[in-house]
């Protein structure tokens, strides 16, 4: 083989080793980001489970005296109030 034939492969060789190393560097940050969407999805699905059990205990204690077996507007509006205090409550708390 010649030896313009050989540096011609050399360099080949490199640029293809580059170019391996830097679609792998790549390949690593989609991992890394998709790794931390995943992370966030479960952070704020944790974090709606987390609403949902404070507004339905403030919805029971506040409702506990009444009857709370038929629908009505006083039970609509108290469960309304309920998850925007849970709300309000998980917002002081994450920041």
């Amino acid at each position: 083989m010649p030896a313009v034939e050989r540096v011609l492969l050399q360099i080949r060789f490199k640029s293809n080793n580059r170019l391996i190393g830097h679609c792998s560097n790549l390949l690593g940050e989609m991992k890394r980001a998709i790794a931390r969407e995943e992370q966030d999805r479960r952070n704020q699905d944790r974090f709606a489970s987390t609403l949902v059990i404070a507004a339905s205990i403030i919805a029971a204690v506040r409702l506990a005296p009444d009857e709370i077996g038929r629908p009505s507007h006083r039970l609509t509006a108290t469960i309304m109030e309920s998850v925007g205090l849970a709300r309000a409550v998980l917002n002081a708390v994450l920041r």
